[in-house]
Order: structure tokens, then sequence, then C-alpha cells
């Protein structure tokens, strides 16, 4: 087994450390007993898994690579296919047909020069709560925090709450997307910006809370990142992930 086969495996079973403090960090002061019932059970199912070496979830998603210019792309999507063939298959070769495909090919992006390498896995439902917004472009802050907290507060009942979101700012619509999937990769525990922060507050009054069953955590941590844009666009894209918020370094 290569080393990235065992850090995609390892992210499957085990997060990382500033996910682990997020998911303590609400336990430590959610107030809804439900919602602390909750937290409870992902705590239990983070201690199983990383036991047991199972999945934390038993949707085993899509890997998607951030990399550099001279990543080796069969490398990487060989050790998507070896390290997958010990965890379910969720793609399907084309739209229409479903058939199965086993060789579970990963998304290769190009990432900045100063980015890190590196992976995140995300399921179906965070995939299908993510999105982008085309705002006007002459919105200011106030505005795009206000749309992007309403577009995570329509969207978060269906990501297994509390989520974590990535923000992009700017860009074309592709690039604004991509940038938001980078955000998920970053250290979560960091403090957040002013604007960060707004947005995750605004998302934690919505009262959602963990697993939907009410409480203050929503949302764990908000990160945006910001692009060169055409000055006639204001594209935001909106990544998601679930409390499972599966990633790694290459």
């Amino acid at each position: 087994m290569t080393n990235l086969e065992e850090k995609i495996l390892r992210a499957n079973y085990e997060l990382t450390p500033d996910v682990s403090a997020c998911i303590r960090k609400a336990l430590k002061n959610e107030k809804s007993p439900r919602g602390r019932q909750f937290l409870k059970l992902i705590e239990e199912n983070i201690a199983i898994a990383k036991k047991k070496s199972f999945p934390l979830c038993q949707d085993t998603g899509i890997v998607s690579f951030h990399v550099g210019a001279h990543a080796d792309i069969r490398a990487l999507r060989e050790a998507v296919r070896k390290s997958y063939g010990r965890l379910r298959d969720s793609q399907v070769r084309k739209p229409f047909d479903r058939k199965v495909d086993k060789r579970n090919l990963p998304s290769v992006n190009l990432a900045p020069d100063d980015f890190t390498p590196s992976f995140l896995i995300r399921g179906g439902g965070a995939m299908n709560c993510s999105g982008l917004i085309s705002a006007n472009p002459s919105s200011d802050a106030n505005c795009l925090e206000r749309e992007i907290a309403a577009f995570v507060i329509s969207k978060a009942p269906y990501c297994c709450p509390p989520v974590f979101v990535g923000v992009g700012i700017g860009g074309a619509p592709h690039d604004a997307m991509l940038a938001s999937e980078r955000m998920l990769l970053k250290d979560q525990c960091k403090p957040m910006s002013r604007m960060e922060n707004k947005i995750y507050a605004e998302i934690n009054r919505s009262g959602i809370g963990p697993g939907g069953w009410g409480g203050k955590n929503t949302v764990l941590c908000v990160r945006i990142g910001e692009l060169p844009m055409h000055m006639a666009t204001m594209s935001v894209g909106i990544s998601m992930s679930c409390w499972c918020l599966r990633k790694g370094k290459i």
C-alpha cells in the first residue's frame, strides 16, 4: 500500500484534529438536550470508526484532489482505485445508465502555487447541498453575508449538520466553486474573519442544530476565499460538508 493510499483510507476512518476539535467544542457549548444527544452519537461514531478502522460514514463519497501543475494524475487515480477497493463504490459511469464504476475516478483540480496539495472526500448529501450564487456585482459585504447565510440555512437540514462551509467569492463561476472547496481544506480551528463570523452567527441563529434536532450548533466553521473577477460579475461558490469533514494532505 502506498503512502497516499493509506492517507485516503485513514481520512475515511479518522477525522483530522481540527475537525475533531470543532465537534468537541460544539458539544461543550450546546444547550439543547437533543442537540447534545446527537453530538454524543457523533463522538461515539468517531471513536468506533477509529478503533475498528470502519468508515466514518457509509457514503464514502468521491475524492477531489487540489494539486499543482506537475502532479502525477495517473498515480492519484491509481491510489484512489486501490484504496477504494476496500470501500463502497459510489460512482456511476454515466448519469442515466447508473452502472457502477469500480474505478471511483477522482476529481483532479489545479490549485494555486501557494496551496498545499490536498484531497477532500465528500458524499452525495454534501455535494447536493453545495451551489453557486450569481450575485449582483454591486453587492456589498453585508448583502453577500445575508445571501450566503440564507443559502446555507436552506440546505443545512439536508447535509447532516452541524456543517462546515467553504465560500469562494470572485473569479469565473467554476473558479468560485473550486475556491469554495479549497476553503474546506483549510484549518477549521483558526479564528474566523469578521465576515466569516457574521455568516457563522447568522446561520447558528436559525436553531436548526445538530442533526436538525434543534440547538445552537448548525455550522461549525465558515471559511471564505476571494479571487480576482470580471467587474460585471459576482460569482459566489458555496461548498458544504456534513460534520464528517474528511480531508488530508498529499
